[in-house]
């Protein structure tokens, strides 16, 4: 009987370390994503600040800006 609990036991052990990992893994790639998210955000902010600046002296950006607010 004992040996029947223990494999029940070790069974049991073995999923939940499974499901444990699993998580721990989805939480890393969220973690990931969002530093990759806010990376590109940053980047899109810089190249808009960077724009408004040079539509001013250029036809071409002050147009493709124009553009890109409507």
């Amino acid at each position: 009987m004992t040996e029947f609990v223990s494999s029940i036991l070790g069974t049991l052990v073995k999923k939940l370390t499974s499901s444990a990992v699993e998580e721990i893994q989805l939480v890393c790639d969220v973690k990931d994503d969002r530093e990759k998210l806010k990376n590109t955000l940053e980047m899109i902010q810089m190249v808009l600040a960077d724009t408004k600046q040079r539509q001013t002296k250029e036809k071409a950006v002050r147009l493709w800006l124009s553009r890109l607010k409507n």
